[in-house]
């Protein structure tokens, strides 16, 4: 019995948030999306963390696909899927990233038995199929899902399917070895989400958004600052991170392209370091700008 009990009991995983999740890597990280997203009311704020209450999770896995960096770990929403096909039932919709994602992974068509979709899921449809073309990509069609009979040879390799789906279904999740990270610059590589905003005049190029960034977006090197938008996923830790408030994410599905500033590299008149600047005429760096006067220099 005790065997059976770990083998059940390995077949279910708690919602975690790990350490990738961006509240968690900057103090002035503004993210909330996991919240947002859980009706359940399951995720609350304390000293700017992310905490799950597990009596009132229901393990939906809603906020692991909304987490913009996959930092929460646990089973991701049940979906229905034969062969091409996402199965339409009256559970909440996908989002709009699980169809967009769906879509790559070689889903086609949404499979119902009813006359029509209902709203929200229409509305879904209709959504996703307006941004489909942009990314290249065919739109998804409705099927009416009506039982046919089939022969003895489909019947018996239809068995054969669903025994592994099974097998795989069953497989303890601790076992699985390939975690899905649910980023759309991953499935679609060239494009892009979200567009970096950056407002020159009020940046003092500290590099502070550099730093804090976790999918590498901004690159410096003597001459130029490189913006990748197309590595961007929307977890606004520069945006929050930032001092001057010179960074703005935008949302925005487009091909993907680099935005190239060029950039000075001067030695400050006053601690004799060297710093970045946009203009030749700037003589000191950051640090020594904003220094008290009264301040002892270094």
């Amino acid at each position: 019995m005790s065997l059976l009990v770990g083998w059940i009991e390995s077949l279910y995983q708690d919602i975690t948030i790990t350490n990738v999740c961006a509240r968690k890597k900057c103090v002035r990280s503004n993210c909330s999306q996991c919240i947002r997203h859980c009706e359940k009311k399951a995720l609350f704020l304390q000293e700017n963390e992310i905490f799950i209450d597990l009596r009132n999770c229901n393990s939906c896995g809603e906020c692991i696909i909304h987490c913009p960096l996959s930092a929460i770990k646990g089973s991701p929403p049940i979906r229905n899927f034969t062969d091409s096909c996402l199965i339409y039932d009256e559970s909440p919709p996908p989002s709009l990233k699980e169809m967009l994602i769906y879509k790559k992974l070689g889903i086609k068509t949404i499979l119902t038995k009813k006359i029509s979709l209902d709203k929200k899921w229409q509305d879904l449809y209709e959504k996703t199929n307006r941004i489909l073309p942009i990314l290249e990509q065919e739109p998804f069609t409705i099927k009416n899902g009506e039982e046919r009979k089939i022969s003895r040879r489909e019947l018996l390799s239809a068995f054969h399917k669903e025994g592994q789906k099974l097998a795989q279904h069953m497989t303890p999740v601790r076992w699985k070895k390939e975690v899905m990270e649910w980023k759309l610059s991953r499935y679609y590589p060239a494009y892009q989400f979200y567009e970096v905003e950056w407002e020159q005049n009020h940046c003092s190029l500290c590099q502070a958004c550099f730093n804090i960034c976790p999918e590498s977006v901004f690159s410096l090197n003597e001459s130029k600052v490189t913006i990748a938008n197309g590595k961007c996923v929307g977890c606004q830790m520069c945006q929050d991170v930032c001092k001057e408030k010179a960074l703005l994410i935008i949302p925005k599905i487009k091909k993907k392209n680099n935005f190239v500033i060029p950039v000075f590299t001067k030695k400050c008149l006053n601690c004799g370091k060297l710093f970045y600047t946009f203009t030749e005429e700037k003589g000191k760096c950051p640090i020594c700008r904003d220094r008290d006067p009264s301040w002892l220099n270094p």
